[in-house]
């Protein structure tokens, strides 16, 4: 799917999207450093209220596949689980 340093990190884009689409969004829960971000899952996931946060990636082959930003949780998305 991708490629990874040796401490694991990913450093590159991925070859093909995660999901069939054009930039259809997915919360990943990511932090920078790509543990688990304990503050943005919308509330462990349960949350649709926009005064909760949680980190969105997109479906594109670019680096916006993995986003580090918070969005709100008002609107629903898949949601995408790895394991390492």
């Amino acid at each position: 799917m991708f490629t990874t340093n040796s401490a694991g990190i990913v450093t590159t884009n991925i070859a093909n999207p995660i999901l069939a689409g054009s930039n259809y969004p997915y919360w990943t829960g990511l932090a920078s450093d790509w543990t688990i971000s304990p503050s943005a899952n919308c509330n462990g996931w349960s949350s649709t209220l926009d005064t909760d946060w949680g980190i969105e990636g997109s479906s594109s082959i670019d680096n916006n596949w993995y986003s580090f930003s918070p969005k709100d949780c008002s609107n629903n998305k898949a949601l995408l689980c790895v394991e390492q």
